[in-house]
């Protein structure tokens, strides 16, 4: 199988400008060939800037496999926020077409009233059969504009949203049923206790067994911790200082389509190159090719 090794977060600046040249030369030395990218003033904010960014980019052998941070609540109870995320949505397709995307990134959003500060804040109402139906509607009424551009679009999956465990991103997913809309797989995400974190060579095929082609050509890469903290804490850590089992890891990679993105996420700058040369080195072991 082959795949693009890629970064999200580290050292990526969160404005257009701060693609430097000696930034993305380092990177390419590091054999990172796609980026997860967030600007802090939005995709639409930075539509006439992004062309000059996608070709430095492309000079260095570097494509933009996901653009996020476009945050499109599609649970929230409120009908106007759930509005605003589809307008969300669309607004960003230029940027991401400017910018030579795979696919647009997000999150379902969540119940809470305060959801523009925490968007994977926990909520109950996350879990209701509203929120996954709502969620359901929103997709299908974005999916003819993303196929219409030429993207697709990747739900992130997490165990405090609606998106909580691979039977409900499945039974989404399933009821979506589009060819552009998709779910990352990320599955520490959904590692939801202390036992789950242990068992997570187990976890990880079952999740991959049940969500399966609903997957897109993507996954985000980072390690798993449980602290002591009363009762217990699960922590995301850089790759290699936690428990995920990266040979269990990368069987189950191997089912996603060829070609995915191999996506290292949540490193601070410091961390950027070792995190990066850790799932570099696991893979090439795993037999993977890197484009």
């Amino acid at each position: 199988m082959a795949m693009y090794l890629g970064l999200a977060n580290g050292d990526i600046p969160a404005e257009p400008a701060g693609f430097t040249e000696a930034l993305i030369s380092s990177w390419a030395s590091l054999g990172i060939r796609c980026l997860s990218v967030h600007f802090s003033a939005g995709p639409a904010a930075v539509v006439n800037k992004v062309a000059d960014l996608r070709s430095r980019l492309s000079a260095g052998g570097i494509h933009v496999a996901q653009m996020a941070g476009v945050n499109a609540n599609f649970v929230h109870p409120s009908a106007e926020v759930r509005a605003e995320a589809h307008r969300r949505v669309i607004a960003a397709i230029p940027t991401a077409v400017g910018l030579g995307a795979t696919m647009i990134s997000s999150g379902a959003g969540t119940s809470r009233n305060d959801w523009t500060r925490a968007f994977y804040g926990p909520h109950p109402d996350n879990y209701s059969a509203r929120a996954a139906d709502d969620l359901i509607t929103g997709l299908r009424g974005i999916a003819p504009h993303i196929e219409d551009a030429g993207l697709s679009y990747t739900v992130e999956c997490h165990q405090l949203s609606t998106m909580r465990s691979a039977e409900v991103i499945r039974e989404v997913m399933d009821a979506v049923d589009s060819p552009v809309i998709s779910a990352n797989f990320d599955p520490v995400n959904l590692l939801d206790s202390a036992v789950a974190v242990y068992d997570n060579a187990a976890r990880m095929r079952h999740i991959m067994d049940v969500v399966g082609p609903r997957y897109g050509a993507s996954c985000h890469v980072k390690d798993v911790v449980v602290t002591d903290e009363f009762v217990c804490r699960t922590l995301e850590v850089p790759p290699g200082d936690g428990v995920l089992d990266y040979d269990a890891f990368f069987e189950v990679v191997r089912r996603l389509p060829d070609e995915s993105a191999l996506i290292v996420e949540h490193l601070t700058p410091e961390q950027t190159a070792g995190g990066v040369r850790f799932v570099r080195e696991r893979a090439l072991a795993a037999g993977i090719e890197l484009l």
